[in-house]
């Protein structure tokens, strides 16, 4: 009895060592297996015989499968020609925490130019809080690539409040919105700028109201004498072109408030400025803000002499900074300049360049274009060698200059560029 007892483990041992021994040969052949189907695969794909690869590669991605092997699979795809998009996605629903999933599929993106797509990638990796230096990196490399999407304006106003008046093929006038395309069709015979509430319009009928920015007529003209022009309401004044084509203020209820000038501009920032032989700047209770008659004051397209709570007038020779109170800001000069749009820097001409200043009258960027507009929600429109480009604010040519004409971009990084006599519709990828 003892000795069989003494049987039983040994018999144990040695069935245990033959497991190891077959596992280890297993595990080893599989190994060698492996091997040769990865080098199978590699000499296939660089004798252009995909199929062939990428069997060899399933194959290996059976005994061993990993991303690496995915990835080399859609190579494969990719070099014979096939569409791999959907292999990407189904590549980030596989390994949804690997950041080189997500690197892969935003580098194919990038090669490819969809650029749209990689922005996609990249919003998806951060939903999952998946990041890496690469994906920055490669994000970075594309930030200020664009598209362009044709219109058939004839003409592009500036952007205010992030809507912009726009004139049509037809010689109407319409609205467009933050994402360029239109939000009031080219139906109306005259448009005036949009204020915080309304828009003032004239309709085909030659009727003079305001209206929001649903089209929706709010608010009509009541006052006693007839008008030709409607100006917007702002800070619930607004003006008004007479049938002696002079203007006059009147409040949101039709009152007149004003004398009659020979020109008038909106009011923003409780300030506005009038021609009566001079420019004078006036409040809102019709006061001049001070006593002195200027040759000239800046006004932007939409009609406005403020912005940021700073004006540049001219005394006659030169433009200087002033403040909404009419006190001067720098006694630096300049031959012109245009008003800040967001309060970053305004452009402004010295000595036949164009450079920037900031609200204290600092020049932040030195003259050195041809031509410039005020820097808006982080990039400004720079005119060289006769073509318009884009700035960043450390004066870095984001967008090289090859349009003739360019204006501001609004908050969601659209702009309208002039290519070949055709206003365009610029959007950033991201």
């Amino acid at each position: 009895m003892k000795s069989y007892r003494m049987l039983i483990p040994a018999a144990l041992v040695g069935i245990m060592a033959l497991s190891v021994f077959s596992f280890v040969r297993n595990k080893k052949s599989l190994q060698n297996n492996y091997e040769a189907y990865i080098s199978s695969a590699e000499y296939c794909r660089e004798e252009k015989l995909y199929v062939d690869a990428i069997n060899y590669y399933k194959a290996a991605y059976d005994i061993q499968p990993s991303l690496e092997l995915d990835k080399k699979i859609i190579d494969c795809y990719t070099e014979q020609g096939n569409n791999v998009e959907s292999l990407y996605e189904e590549l980030l629903d596989k390994y949804p925490k690997d950041q080189l999933a997500y690197e892969y599929a935003i580098e194919y993106y990038i090669l490819e130019k969809e650029y749209e797509e990689a922005y996609k990638i990249r919003q998806t990796s951060q939903k999952r809080k998946v990041h890496s230096d690469k994906i920055k990196e490669m994000l970075e490399e594309i930030q200020y690539y664009y598209k362009l999407a044709s219109t058939d304006f004839t003409e592009i106003g500036e952007y205010y409040n992030d809507y912009c008046i726009v004139k049509s093929e037809n010689e109407k006038y319409g609205i467009t919105g933050t994402s360029g395309s239109l939000l009031l069709s080219c139906n109306y015979n005259k448009i005036s700028c949009f204020s915080s509430d309304y828009f003032a319009v004239v309709n085909n009928e030659n009727e003079f109201y305001w209206i929001d920015t649903n089209g929706d007529r709010r608010k009509n003209y009541n006052g006693e004498e007839t008008v030709i022009e409607l100006g917007p309401i702002t800070e619930q004044i607004f003006w008004a072109k007479l049938e002696n084509e002079k203007y006059a203020f009147y409040n949101s209820e039709g009152q007149k408030i004003s004398n009659e000038y020979t020109e008038t501009t909106n009011f923003s920032d409780g300030t506005a400025a009038v021609l009566d032989g001079s420019w004078y700047i006036v409040n809102a209770a019709m006061e001049h803000v001070n006593d002195i008659p200027y040759a000239m004051i800046i006004t932007n397209e939409n009609g406005y002499v403020s912005n940021s709570g700073r004006l540049f007038v001219s005394e006659g020779i030169g433009y200087k900074m002033l403040d909404n109170s009419g006190n001067t800001v720098s006694d630096d000069l300049y031959e012109n300049a245009r008003l800040f749009i967001d309060g970053t820097a305004a452009a402004v001409q010295q000595d036949g360049k164009w450079g920037f200043v900031n609200v204290n009258g600092e020049i932040v960027i030195k003259p050195e274009y041809e031509d410039a507009r005020s820097f808006s929600n982080g990039f400004a429109a720079v005119k060289r060698d006769g073509k318009w480009g884009f700035i960043d604010t450390q004066n870095n040519m984001v967008i090289e200059p090859e349009f003739e004409d360019a204006r501001d971009f609004n908050s969601l990084g659209k702009c309208y560029v002039l290519i070949d006599g055709k206003w365009n519709l610029l959007s950033f990828y991201n």
